[in-house]
């Protein structure tokens, strides 16, 4: 007999960057892997989820790059060349967007 619990998953993406695609695939491989390897999981947030941050979630771009890069189970779902690819990709992004002299930072240092 299967007993079989209903329950709702929320995934809120809030930035306009993010690739819907690429997150729905993240989230998908996520939800994947949970389920095939049985993992128990964590307690229902109630209130406002994001209020305390999880330590073990990269906060910064480039850890998380690092982290992808890594990642033998995102190489698994998305192909061993894409992670790298992907994370080289980002980079070279954001280090063109630090090379542009913003306006606020003419308004505050000139």
């Amino acid at each position: 007999h299967l007993s079989i619990r209903r329950q709702r998953q929320m995934c809120i993406r809030d930035r306009a960057e993010a690739n819907p695609y690429l997150v729905m695939a993240a989230v998908l491989a996520g939800v994947h892997h949970g389920l095939a390897q049985r993992l128990a999981p964590t307690h229902p947030s109630t209130g406002n989820a994001g209020e305390e941050a999880d330590p073990a979630m990269p906060l910064k771009l480039w850890t998380a790059l690092d982290r992808l890069e890594g990642s033998a189970l995102m190489a698994d779902y998305l192909g061993p060349r894409y992670p790298a690819a992907y994370a080289t990709i980002k980079r070279a992004e954001f280090e063109a967007f630090m090379a542009d002299v913003l306006p606020r930072e003419y308004d505050w240092y000139l």
